[in-house]
């Protein structure tokens, strides 16, 4: 893929690349990084709050203020929409800074926003916590990496009846306070997030990693020129987005994060309007994340089969996702309810699960950061897209079995686009031998030119001497 990598041009050194290639040998595969697991454990757990949680925290209170459901969806969607926009300063800001800063002001950041308005999601720490992993797994990766994504599911379990027994006890203004303060411990797990080489036996030349202590001479002029190189390489990082492989793996990823967390907003009001109570919702969405643990195991164990590609998984649990959200708006009791919404978040879990896998498999291990930042950023668009059209479908059909169907639709055609990525590829590779070719003829022309050049300046030369001797 190495197109794609020219695309990419300066940013690429940011990954892994062959510089880490050279490194496995050397790379921990343990020890401390047992504990980076951890503490990236415990950042999947905060970042998914208020995906999943949202509409438990909120819909008391906007119920009450009788807010209609597309003004609900741009509050839930505007937040998002923010998270995913900036996701692709992630590369960038992680070469210019380090990932332990940028992950503690995100995690800052994210407290703030969820403790003072409607939550602030930063996926940046998302695609941090997937590049710090990488950097200490080796062999144990694929273990690591289902240890992780277990944050999701144990956030999905365990938030929504936490935060309805806090509404009863506190209520919904304390337990916004409090759920704000839970939101803070990505702080304290952003410092765990240590250089790599401070737990190497042997020391290499400056990564990204170690910008946290060791700033490269190249990187600390003032605030203006800092600035400029991190627009800069924002822009190239945007540039990836001329690829076919790569615009098809930001729709599938993109597409199933919007789908999913507007389901799981959605239910609570979906429920409440049919007679359900905020706790069945809250016991609907916890067996959803029940579910969802219980497919990233399933996925983890895929992974070691030979044969099964990533992204068949991944395509696999978007479809089940896409039909059992058409179920769920189409039955009835609170067990179909439950059972369906149950094989909405194994579908989830089956698919987000395998999200870096699926990048490494399609682009390479190079490119995981760079990819997977403007992922983040298509989902960014798609909520500023998906989640308020679903909203006015609501208020205009005043049904949510037609917005949920709307919804299952544009993750059925995510699915139909992941399907053609190997049509990607092929077209991928045939422009990459078109400008291989252009290149090429681009070179015998300058080429030609110069002889050409040379032939003549020989000549000039002749008849100098010619003239002279005369």
């Amino acid at each position: 893929m190495t197109g794609i990598a020219r695309l990419y041009g300066k940013m690429e050194e940011l990954a892994l690349g062959e510089a880490a290639a050279a490194e496995e040998s050397d790379i921990p595969d343990g020890g401390w990084g047992w504990v980076v697991t951890l503490a990236a454990t415990v950042i999947f757990f905060v970042v998914t709050i208020p995906s999943v949680s949202f509409g438990v925290l909120f819909s008391d209170m906007l119920l009450g203020w009788d807010t209609s459901f597309t003004v609900t969806s741009w509050v839930f969607n505007l937040g998002l929409v923010f998270a995913g926009l900036c996701s692709f300063l992630t590369a960038p800001l992680v070469d210019e800074f380090g990932w332990r800063k940028v992950a503690l002001t995100s995690g800052f950041l994210m407290g703030l926003g969820l403790t003072f308005s409607a939550g602030c999601n930063m996926w940046i720490l998302v695609c941090i916590a997937y590049l710090v992993m990488l950097h200490y797994f080796l062999r144990w990766r694929r273990v690591s990496n289902a240890i992780i994504v277990l944050g999701v599911c144990i956030s999905q379990m365990t938030m929504p009846p936490l935060i309805t027994y806090l509404q009863e006890e506190y209520g919904s203004v304390g337990a916004i306070l409090i759920t704000g303060a839970v939101s803070f411990n990505c702080c304290p797990a952003a410092m765990l997030l240590h250089p790599v080489e401070w737990h190497k036996q042997r020391s290499y030349p400056t990564t990204s990693s170690k910008k946290d202590e060791n700033p490269l001479p190249g990187n600390t002029p003032g605030t203006s020129a800092c600035l400029m190189r991190i627009l800069s390489k924002s822009r190239s990082c945007l540039q990836l987005l001329k690829s076919p492989v790569v615009i098809t793996i930001a729709i599938m990823i993109g597409m199933h994060m919007t789908v999913v967390f507007n389901v799981f907003t959605a239910v609570p009001f979906a429920m409440e309007k049919v007679g359900f109570s905020l706790q069945d919702a809250s016991l609907c969405l916890a067996v959803a994340g029940g579910c969802s643990l219980a497919s990233r195991v399933v996925s983890a164990l895929a992974t070691f089969c030979p044969g099964i590609r990533a992204r068949t998984i991944f395509l696999s649990g978007s479809f089940l996702t896409s039909v059992s959200i058409t179920g769920f708006s189409l039955v009835d009791t609170l067990v179909e309810k439950a059972v369906t919404l149950g094989l909405c978040g194994f579908g989830y879990g089956l698919a987000m699960s395998l999200t870096g896998l699926v990048v490494v498999e399609e682009v390479g291990l190079s490119m995981l950061l760079p990819v997977l930042s403007v992922s983040f950023f298509m989902s960014g668009v798609l909520f500023l897209i998906v989640g308020p059209v679903s909203g006015v479908v609501r208020d205009v059909t005043d049904s949510y079995v037609a917005s949920l169907c709307f919804v299952a639709a544009c993750l059925l055609f995510s699915v139909v686009v992941g399907v053609l990525l190997p049509v990607a590829h092929i077209l991928h590779q045939r422009r990459q031998h078109q400008q291989q070719s252009q290149e090429q003829e681009q070179q015998q022309d300058e080429e030609s030119c110069c002889a050409v050049t040379s032939v003549l300046v020989e000549l000039m030369v002749v008849v100098l001497v010619v003239d002279g001797a005369v």
